[in-house]
């Protein structure tokens, strides 16, 4: 089995006796651990949610509305 750059975003599942296991590209790894550590303080870990959460509700963003944000707002909206 082979992937090819930007083709396998999907962690690959590896199933055996001993247990499974999933095969994540290093990318991924990387987005997974810088995550960990923004969330490791309960305070940051707040903040972060409640930004989001803004986002969500389409309230404001550092530096204006999601309006605004054309860019931001139209990511949303494909959803």
């Amino acid at each position: 089995m082979s992937y090819r750059s930007g083709e396998a975003r999907k962690p690959v599942e590896i199933l055996s006796e001993e247990g499974d296991v999933e095969l994540v590209t290093a990318k991924g790894v990387e987005s997974m651990e810088e995550t960990d550590c923004l969330l490791r303080s309960h305070a940051n870990a707040a903040r972060l949610l409640a930004a989001a959460e803004r986002v969500r509700k389409r309230h404001t963003l550092i530096g204006g509305t999601t309006e605004e944000q054309p860019a931001v707002v139209k990511e949303s909206d494909d959803e």
